[in-house]
């Protein structure tokens, strides 16, 4: 994986991705998603949202 990310090929099929908000009264958002690299080597993520809370 590190060298596909030195390589700029990063491409990973995530089953659960999970994004909180660090703060009290904060969102999450979690579900199944991609993390990759754009043609630039820019690191992207894509996030399919299942559940959302307000913690």
């Amino acid at each position: 994986m590190i060298d596909a990310f030195r390589l700029g090929k990063l491409d990973l099929d995530c089953r659960r991705i999970a994004l909180t908000q660090n703060k009290e009264g904060g969102e999450r958002y979690e579900g199944k998603g991609y993390i990759g690299q754009d043609a630039d080597g820019v690191v992207v993520y894509k996030l399919y949202v299942t559940d959302h809370q307000i913690v």
